[in-house]
């Protein structure tokens, strides 16, 4: 992660590689001596037209190149090689695998493509043939109510990483398991992989806020799409069944 509170005494040139190495920044700062890593996020917040930028959004190598994601999928350049954020109804590395070639029954879910079908936990269901996960749907409830709530039935709070999973409750508003403990933190997943599929503008600490205090510290999803959102609100609650 990259905090933008971590400065150090260091030269442009390491300033520079050290963004270079963190997947999570996308400029540095650098002012007499002073360095600081930035997510892509946080320049909107930046005011100081004087400070000493250095973008890092283009990578030095772009894995991109080539179109490795076929079936509509859309390539993310990251540091050590790429991400595929497949369409509706494939997955795999490079979007090559359809959903339904791995079939099962209703409420039968399979751990990964090469596993048998099993059944879903009691009170737990598939949806729109997507059968890689089971879900059960409450609430609504604040976040953290919600996660609470989905511990208590052995599950977890609900983590779509694909657009496919975004697609299967994209009518109205879920709260998904991200949090963020300071201005300008990327958010991640529990595993640590980066959040994808912001809506446009997002996420903005509530249309910039205050450049030091958090307003929006948690993400809800809502019509494909995540959003940064106020710990105190009130959203639907997917508990996704642990495997």
């Amino acid at each position: 992660m990259v905090p933008e509170s971590k400065n150090e005494k260091l030269s442009r040139n390491i300033c520079l590689g050290q963004c270079l190495r963190n997947e999570f920044c996308s400029f540095v700062v650098h002012k007499n001596g002073i360095c600081s890593l930035h997510t892509e996020y946080a320049l909107k917040r930046l005011e100081d037209s004087n400070l000493d930028i250095v973008f890092m959004k283009n990578f030095v190598i772009n894995y991109c190149d080539g179109h490795p994601c076929i079936n509509n999928g859309t390539c993310v350049n990251k540091l050590d090689g790429y991400e595929c954020l497949c369409d509706i109804g494939y997955f795999g590395t490079n979007c090559n695998e359809k959903i339904s070639d791995y079939f099962c029954d209703k409420d039968q879910y399979r751990l990964n493509k090469s596993d048998i079908c099993r059944n879903c936990t009691n009170g737990f269901s598939t949806y729109k043939d997507y059968f890689f996960n089971c879900y059960h749907i409450n609430g609504p409830k604040n976040f953290s109510a919600a996660k609470s709530y989905c511990e208590e039935m052995n599950s977890f709070l609900w983590r779509p990483k694909t657009l496919i999973e975004l697609d299967l409750f994209k009518k109205d508003w879920y709260w998904v398991e991200a949090k963020i403990n300071y201005v300008g933190e990327p958010f991640v997943w529990p595993d640590g992989s980066k959040v994808n599929r912001f809506n446009s503008d997002e996420p903005n600490n509530l249309n910039g806020g205050n450049n030091k205090n958090i307003i929006e510290e948690v993400l809800a999803a809502y019509d494909n799409f995540f959003l940064d959102v106020t710990i105190s609100e009130d959203h639907l609650i997917i508990c996704q069944q642990n495997p």
